[in-house]
């Protein structure tokens, strides 16, 4: 899980809960994933009832790099298909990710995230507050690169 996860301070935000866990196909043609999980909140070793994760972050490790892209190109289907205006590329420290926008609201309240595939990983860093510190994205693909 170190090894898939930065367990360790980023832009004075503390890890919290680094997990890993076996993943059943979303639908009857995927394959089965390994998705490490971590949150970063602004308290080291806060107690569970005043957690507040302020980004979380997934690597999900697919069987290989087509169904890591799959995965970016169609997030959650039927969303992507729903919203399209809500899925944008951009590109962000001369890389390319996809922007998901669509729990974003006007007020700049809700979930903001950024995906992208690197070789055989999915890797999606969420912003849970309206603050967006880029150094999450910036360490995250420095580990893996976007293959976008």
């Amino acid at each position: 899980m170190e090894q898939a996860l930065i367990v360790s301070q980023i832009a004075g935000l503390y890890p919290w809960a680094p997990m890993t866990a076996p993943q059943a196909p979303a639908a009857p043609i995927q394959p089965r994933a390994i998705k490490y999980s971590i949150g970063y909140t602004g308290t080291f070793d806060p107690p569970v009832s005043s957690i507040r994760r302020i980004v979380a972050v997934d690597v999900e490790e697919m069987p290989n790099a087509d169904w890591a892209r799959y995965n970016v190109k169609y997030p959650g289907l039927v969303l992507a298909i729903d919203f399209p205006k809500a899925f944008s590329r951009v590109t962000k420290f001369g890389q390319t990710v996809v922007q998901n926008a669509m729990m974003r609201y006007p007020d700049g309240s809700g979930t903001q995230e950024f995906l992208w595939p690197s070789g055989r990983f999915v890797v999606t860093v969420r912003y849970e507050t309206p603050d967006v510190n880029e150094e999450f994205l910036r360490q995250y693909l420095e580990k893996y690169p976007s293959s976008l």
